[in-house]
């Protein structure tokens, strides 16, 4: 009899134990695969990352030392930064029409959805245009396509669990009251209908890349994206407010980087140099605030 009772918690046991080593190898997975975006910087012109004393894992960037006040984190060149319109080749009839494409988009965020959705589709591709280019970017790529889990954003969920979640939880006095109603398909729709004068384009890049992919490419832009640009590596630290807040752009750029009338001097090798705003002890947690409140 006591065989028989035993029996069923020694398979609780065992599965348990496997769901634990499942999770355990999932993390490292995910850690195998940032390592390269991390790599990507150091090897770029002027990128670096303060390896000595922070490591990415579980998610998050992590004091494996105490970071003093100031210290330099890490330091994203301009040429590491994802733009648009940023080729760097010229001599490419398909991309010079595509990068002029582009240009005549007027709203960035689905401009920058474009441009991620060209950089995932082909930047596997031995044979694509612009291959020294694609095989630059293709860690960040990589990463904020297949580690991030952009397909749980709310953008992303069906329209019944948005109505529940505003039915329970919103109600009508929280903000935002439409949360998660952005749509590649509603956004850029309605900008190329308004701006732009053939949208035989629309169409035809439309057919290329798949509303499925576009559809991520805009969720990733909307979560990830700074004005107009993205910053590989830094907007992998994690978002806190408040006196969390650990990192920052140096103190002497952060007026232009928040001001969103301002030019900002992105184009400086120097501009996006991430230091410790305070003292950070380690095993602490970097956090940086994505909204600056």
């Amino acid at each position: 009899m006591k065989w028989f009772v035993s029996f069923p918690l020694f398979w609780i046991v065992i599965l348990g134990c496997g769901c634990c080593v499942r999770l355990a190898v999932s993390e490292e997975q995910q850690q195998n695969e940032l390592h390269p975006v991390i790599k990507w910087l150091q090897s770029s012109a002027g990128g670096y990352f303060n390896s000595a004393k922070v490591e990415f894992r579980n998610g998050g960037m992590y004091a494996v030392e105490d970071i003093p006040k100031g210290e330099l984190v890490m330091n994203i060149p301009s040429a590491a930064l994802f733009m648009p319109g940023k080729f760097e080749h010229d001599d490419d009839e398909d991309d010079n029409e595509f990068s002029d494409f582009l240009d005549d988009i007027d709203n960035e965020e689905c401009a920058m959805a474009y441009r991620l959705a060209y950089e995932y589709k082909y930047g596997n591709n031995s044979n694509s245009k612009q291959q020294n280019q694609k095989q630059q970017v293709h860690p960040y790529i990589d990463y904020v396509f297949n580690s991030f889990a952009h397909e749980q954003l709310p953008m992303a969920w069906s329209a019944a669990g948005k109505e529940l979640v505003r039915s329970l939880l919103v109600g009508d006095d929280l903000k935002p009251q439409h949360f998660g109603e952005k749509s590649f398909a509603r956004l850029c729709r309605e900008t190329f209908d308004n701006d732009y004068d053939d949208d035989d384009d629309y169409e035809d890049y439309h057919e290329e890349f798949g509303s499925v992919l576009l559809e991520s490419a805009l969720r990733i832009v909307l979560a990830r994206g700074w004005v107009g640009f993205m910053v590989p590596v830094f907007d992998m630290v994690n978002h806190r407010n408040g006196i969390h807040q650990n990192v920052d752009v140096r103190p002497e750029h952060q007026r232009s980087s928040y001001n969103l009338n301002s030019s900002l001097n992105i184009y400086d090798d120097n501009f996006f140099e991430i230091v410790a705003t305070r003292d950070i002890a380690k095993g602490q947690a970097l956090a940086n605030s994505y909204n600056d409140c």
